[in-house]
């Protein structure tokens, strides 16, 4: 539990910080606003059990919608979170950046770490003109980026400008040992925030007499609406018009315009490409295997193609009862329904478990649930699936090779050989002090940080049974989707064994690297198909429907869904 503002205060005493009037700011009981005796405002952060996986779910889908470089760095953690706020005000105050300042990082008993930091005055004003104002920020903003450390969220509310004298009063998203390109963003933020008030071309002024040397055609090129992600995209979006103005002020009349670098994860045109490759791919196969893929699909049954389609829909809603299972408040399920129907279309940029994770993090977010309980919650799902589907996997395993199909699960030499040299590996590994040292000090302090939510979720045999039952949902509802699939092509498979077919497949697709699990899940599947006596020219096309039906129409859906959900807040 979070310290009281009168037990916080005592302590602050203790270690020689008078504050008064110490009140929490916002919603948030993890950040609290106060004064010192002689009027200095301060700002108090905490850090404890209460505030673990804070912020995780904006910060994961940050990582979902952009590149690792505008994203950032990701402290896993609100321990992370509030020692990387001290080291960017220390490396700030040594370049003499008026910014915060760190009067005191301490633990308070029950682990709690406790940061106060001053909150800059913006002073009297001088007279001044705006410009010089402007010219001062850009000052300080050089001065920030010297010392290592990009500001990321350089809105209004974080900086000040009186006169000649201008800084931050924020730090909350600055990131220590920053990149060039995160450098430019907050350039970018800069110009989109002074050209409110002094318009574009006053601010492209204030750049070039305030910040310095700058290679201002590789700032234009990232000029662009997702640069102000920080701000929240209907914010970003309504700075359209004076990011373009500003990136014609950049540069000039005549010269020609750069090419934007892509700052996204996907656009358009990534989702295009890759439903072409993978059309090319699919064609390619039936071509090498001697398969007439397009003929066997011209005479696939249309009412086994609909009970397909059917339950891939069914899927999502048992999605939506799993992450919904180990939340302690009620959520909608057919809001659930869409949010999981969403990740359809994220997962076509990235790896299918990286999509599903970041949207229904958000989603809980916009709910309301803390972020410890997201953590939590999430991870215990996707835990009770691989539970799910490992059980799965041996009982119909066992059932299969017992003569009810032709289906064989025994590992051969090579999977036996393969195992044991990767348990040597990890043996060895963590037989050396120092990689076990890294292992232990990067892992096992989150292990720390949510086994308490942890231990609460799986204390409630309910909702791991609701949990369950969703997954064996969702695993009986794609095993009709590939059995209507095969039965629309004219295949009669074992039921138990075509399950096991998929389980293996979705195994496999949840590993591979790649948007959907493409590639990996077909090539195992249709292998699979074959072991259990399917012939190869109804496996592959029977694959190439299931994999239409429960991972290529649910995209444009999924698209709608997403665009819905978000203009109505939900994401």
């Amino acid at each position: 539990m979070l310290p009281g503002t009168r037990e916080l205060s005592r302590w602050l005493t203790s270690q020689g910080v008078q504050a008064a009037d110490l009140s929490v700011t916002g919603s948030n009981r993890a950040r609290l606003e106060g004064t010192l005796a002689d009027g200095t405002r301060i700002r108090v952060h905490l850090s404890g059990r209460d505030t673990r996986g804070s912020g995780l779910a904006r910060r994961l889908w940050g990582l979902a919608r952009l590149r690792p470089a505008v994203a950032g760095h990701i402290p896993l953690s609100s321990r992370s979170q509030v020692e990387q706020l001290a080291l960017a005000c220390y490396l700030a105050q040594q370049a003499d950046v008026t910014s915060p300042a760190v009067r005191l990082l301490g633990e308070m008993p029950g682990e709690t770490l406790v940061l106060v930091t001053t909150i800059p005055e913006s002073g009297p004003d001088t007279g001044a003109t705006p410009l010089t104002g402007a010219t001062s920020l850009f000052a300080a903003l050089r001065g920030l980026h010297n010392s290592g450390v990009a500001h990321r969220d350089v809105r209004a509310g974080n900086v000040f400008m009186s006169g000649d004298r201008a800084g931050f009063c924020s730090f909350d998203a600055a990131e220590p040992g920053s990149s060039e390109l995160a450098r430019r963003l907050d350039l970018v933020q800069a110009l989109a925030t002074l050209a409110v008030a002094d318009g574009p071309a006053g601010a492209v002024a204030a750049l070039r007499a305030g910040y310095g040397p700058v290679d201002e055609v590789a700032v234009a090129a990232v000029v662009q609406p997702v640069a102000l992600a920080p701000w929240g995209w209907r914010a970003a979006r309504a700075a359209t018009g004076s990011l373009n103005e500003i990136r014609h002020e950049l540069l000039g009349d005549n010269a020609p315009a750069p090419a934007a670098l892509r700052l996204e994860r996907f656009r358009w045109r990534t989702v295009f490409t890759t439903v072409a490759l993978t059309v090319a791919a699919y064609l390619l196969i039936g071509e090498i295997s001697g398969v007439d893929v397009l003929g066997t699909l011209s005479q696939a049954n249309p009412g086994w193609l609909a009970v397909a389609v059917l339950a891939s829909a069914v899927t999502y809603l048992g999605a939506s009862i799993g992450i919904a299972a180990f939340i302690p408040k009620h959520l909608s399920i057919w809001r659930g329904f869409f949010v999981q129907l969403s990740t359809a279309f994220v997962g076509v940029a990235m790896p299918p478990t990286v999509g599903h994770v970041a949207v229904n993090a958000r989603y809980l977010h916009k709910e309301g649930v803390d972020e410890g309980t997201i953590a939590a919650s999430v991870t215990v799902s996707q835990l009770v699936n691989i539970v799910t589907t490992v059980l799965l996997l041996i009982v119909l395993g066992v059932l299969t090779g017992s003569g009810l199909s032709k289906f064989k699960i025994a590992p051969g030499a090579d999977v036996i050989i393969g195992l044991a040299v990767i348990a040597a590996a990890i043996i060895v590994f963590l037989a050396v002090p120092q990689t076990r040292k890294l292992v232990t000090g990067t892992v096992w302090p989150h292990l720390r940080q949510i086994w308490p939510r942890l231990l609460d979720a799986l204390s409630h045999p309910l909702r791991l049974a609701i949990a369950a039952g969703a997954n064996l949902l969702l695993t009986a509802a794609y095993s009709l989707a590939l059995i209507a699939a095969l039965w629309s092509v004219g295949a009669h498979p074992a039921v138990l064994a075509a399950a096991v077919v998929f389980l293996a497949g979705n195994a496999v697709g949840a590993a591979t690297p790649t948007p959907g699990g493409i590639g990996g899940v077909e090539a195992v599947m249709a292998a699979g198909l074959t072991a259990i006596g399917i012939p190869a020219h109804q496996a592959i096309p029977a694959v190439l429907l299931f994999r239409m039906a429960t991972f290529w129409l649910p995209i444009p859906a999924g698209w709608i869904s997403y665009l819905v959900l978000q203009r109505r807040g939900v994401l």
